[in-house]
């Protein structure tokens, strides 16, 4: 059994402050937040007919005008992220095929500087930051420059706020 004295000693040796200033220095990378409501996440069978139907359905997205559509394809399953209203554009997809649809959700987009794809421990500072104020991360992608959390809408403008706060070094 660990003594009393053996944790405050070890706690004593920990470098707080160069923890802080790492933790400042990649607060600073963060450039520009962005934030959007009434995202859908749906998980769909990693099938070959997939991948076809969904390019269908990326050429009818508006992108111009800020609608939402990104994909992340793993071994399993695909993950499509995608505005609510865009919804509807996914009956290509046959029912038997989806996994999950997850509603009420909203995504941050984190733009970083262009130092932070050479600078380590980016990610882990933005998604430790959430998980430490009990925010659950539903979905990530990362397309560096950029960093796409989605976040339940109950959590977004908390999580905002949580990352700006990161941002200003605060």
């Amino acid at each position: 059994m660990t003594s009393l004295d053996a944790i405050i000693s070890a706690i004593r040796r920990y470098p707080v402050q160069e923890s802080v200033e790492v933790h400042q220095r990649i607060g600073r990378l963060l450039q520009k937040l962005t934030m959007r409501n009434k995202i859908v996440d749906i998980s769909i069978m990693n099938d070959p007919e997939i991948p076809s139907a969904l390019g269908k359905i990326a050429s009818q997205i508006d992108y111009s005008r800020g609608e939402t559509f990104r994909i992340v394809a793993g071994v399993e399953s695909i993950r499509v992220v995608v505005d609510e209203k865009n919804l509807d554009k996914l009956h290509v997809i046959p029912k038997s095929k989806v996994l999950k649809v997850v509603r009420n959700l909203a995504e941050i987009i984190v733009s970083l500087s262009e130092v932070a794809e050479h600078t380590p421990g980016v990610v882990s500072t933005v998604t430790t930051e959430l998980a430490m104020n009990g925010i659950n991360m539903i979905e990530f992608m990362s397309c560096v420059p950029e960093l796409v959390l989605v976040v339940e809408e109950k959590d977004a403008l908390r999580s905002y706020d949580l990352l700006e706060k990161l941002a200003k070094g605060s």
